[in-house]
């Protein structure tokens, strides 16, 4: 009996290893892995898309679209596309607290490029500093925007430079007689510019004769163009509403002297429209220095897209999706990473001109057109004759 049980035993345990050396034999082979796409990375921007600035911030989302589509059709950054979500801030400060709130909290941006406005753009300097997020304005001039945080970039020049430069144009041009006028608009920005001017004409031990201001919202000019009239040379630091009348009020009173605008004023393409038939004799520092390959190629790309001319700081925005992705391209998605990509950047060979960045984030190394408007009766626009570069 204890011989059969073994026997069976040994049947049964035999019959357990045959079928293991079965079930090895005839195993199911291992299901090919499937490749997870990688996840888009979020460009936020914000931009005045409606009310008095749309035209502008229409032509920054457009740049904005045409360099994300030829990111990805490059096969994007590190295998990841880029996707861009455009929130409208109408220039307004508040608004702009709602649209990089969404943009950081909800959306998830990388970084955010914009805002086009000044106000609007130190209130985004302060969140991107408390939210750690990299933004990169294609406009902002005011010199405190990147001062205010360890994440603001920006590509177009501080006034703090441009001032400099003009300054250094202006004493130049009448050594000889290095006697001015100032009249400029009591608010911030143009205080700043007008002490960056005095402060340097003191330097060389020149003169300011005459150093007047208004408040905003003045219209008549006659009081301080009466005080003015006779100085050989004027600096005017006003915002674009006052300025055609000043240079109206100048031209009735025949004033024969030399005339210099602050740096942001006659960048506004409007504004030189308005004052077009008072320019004659102005003189101002342009800094879009829109020439060369890149730029043209830019220009040629953005009218195939949109069948127009790309419109003021439509080249800054178009590069600053270009260096982002380089950016993380080179150093990583993160903050931390975008930051050091970004200071990594020298001599980068952009639309809008070469762009190095400083230790505090401001684009530098670029010489600029200095040149002077005049209005053409017969084009019915206004051109520029190149009087040097700054």
């Amino acid at each position: 009996m204890k011989n059969s049980l073994l026997f069976k035993g040994i049947v049964f345990f035999g019959a357990i290893a045959l079928f293991g050396q079965g079930c090895a034999t005839f195993a199911p082979e291992p299901a090919p892995q499937v490749e997870v796409p990688k996840e888009d990375i979020v460009i936020g921007a914000t931009l005045p898309l409606t009310g008095d600035l749309a035209e502008y911030g229409d032509s920054l989302r457009k740049a904005l679209e045409l360099s994300v589509n030829q990111v990805n059709g490059k096969g994007g950054v590190n295998g990841r596309a880029l996707k861009l979500i455009v929130e409208n801030d109408k220039c307004n400060p508040d608004l702009v607290a709602n649209t990089m709130t969404k943009l950081i909290d909800l959306d998830k941006s990388s970084a955010i490029i914009g805002p086009a406005c000044p106000d609007a753009a130190l209130t985004a300097a302060k969140l991107a500093e408390a939210k750690k997020v990299v933004i990169i304005s294609p406009s902002v001039t005011d010199p405190t925007f990147t001062d205010s945080s360890d994440y603001t970039f920006r590509l177009v020049v501080s006034d703090a430079i441009r001032i400099k430069k003009l300054s250094e144009t202006i004493y130049t041009e009448n050594a000889e007689n290095p006697s001015f006028g100032v009249i400029w608009e009591n608010d911030i920005y143009n205080l700043a510019l007008r002490t960056a001017f005095i402060s340097f004409v003191a330097d060389k031990r020149a003169d300011v004769e005459v150093d007047i201001y208004f408040s905003t919202g003045t219209k008549d000019f006659k009081k301080e163009i009466e005080e003015i009239k006779n100085l050989p040379a004027i600096f005017i630091s006003v915002n674009s509403e006052a300025l055609t009348k000043i240079l109206v009020e100048l031209e009735d009173r025949n004033y024969k002297g030399k005339i210099y605008v602050s740096t942001a004023s006659l960048d506004d393409r409007d504004l030189i429209k308005t004052a077009a038939q008072n320019l004659a004799g102005v003189k101002f520092a342009s800094f879009e220095n829109y020439t060369g390959e890149t730029y043209d190629d830019f220009a040629a790309a953005y009218k195939i897209a949109y069948n127009e001319t790309p419109g003021i700081h439509a080249a800054e925005t178009y590069d600053a999706v270009q260096i982002l992705a380089k950016a993380m391209e080179d150093k990583g998605f993160d903050a931390a990473g975008i930051v050091g990509g970004l200071y990594g950047i020298k001599n980068y060979n952009g639309a809008s001109g070469k762009i190095t960045f400083d230790n505090n984030g401001d684009v530098s190394d670029r010489s600029f057109d200095y040149r002077v408007g005049h209005y053409d009766e017969e084009k019915e626009e206004v051109s520029f004759e190149n009087l040097g570069s700054l």
